[in-house]
This record gives C-alpha cells, structure tokens and sequence, in this order.
C-alpha cells in the first residue's frame, strides 16, 4: 500500500482474521511477533470527505507495544505503518486499536 491515507475501512474488513507481522527489529520483540486483526468498526465523523473507522488487533500477551506508529507487514496490504494503541489484556492477549480519520 503506498499511503496509509489511501487505506479504506473495506481494505481492513478484506483483511479481517489474518496476520500483520511487526517490520522492525528490535531486542524486545521477536522475529514472529505478530498481530490478529480482529475487528472493524466504522465510527461517526463530521469529515464527509474521509472514512472513519477502527481497527482492533490482538497480539501476545508479552511483551506490550508501547503506543507508537509501528511498521506492520501483511500478505494483502504490504507494508503499512499504523499508529497503535495497546487498549486492554485478556487471559491471553493484549488488544491494540488503530483510529483513521
């Protein structure tokens, strides 16, 4: 995807359920880190020009991607750099969620 301003909610929905790989090395994070994509959620905005919409990912439960505009890679999208927000845990996960606007 070249711009992460060209991704549209129906991209997301097409990409419900599969995998976004981290796309940066670091100490912290391995190789394999990856995230689900688990939902998509249209959200009300006055912008009539844009979309509004949510994403929520789920990941490990360890370790916690600090709020950040992070690389992800995916078999559909390609590389996409989204800014993540870490919203929860649950018994095994930890949730992310992404607002575009």
């Amino acid at each position: 995807m070249d711009e992460l301003a060209d991704l549209k909610k129906k991209d997301f929905e097409e990409c419900k359920g599969q995998v976004f790989r981290i796309a940066v090395e670091s100490d912290e994070i391995d190789d394999d880190f990856s995230l689900q994509l688990c939902q998509v959620e249209p959200l009300k905005s006055e912008n009539e020009k844009r979309e509004s919409f949510s994403v929520v990912f789920k990941g490990p439960k360890q370790p916690v991607l600090q709020q950040a505009a992070i690389p992800l890679r995916n078999e559909s999208l390609g590389e996409v750099t989204i800014f993540l927000v870490p919203v929860g845990q649950d018994k095994e996960s930890t949730i992310y969620e992404a607002v575009f606007n």
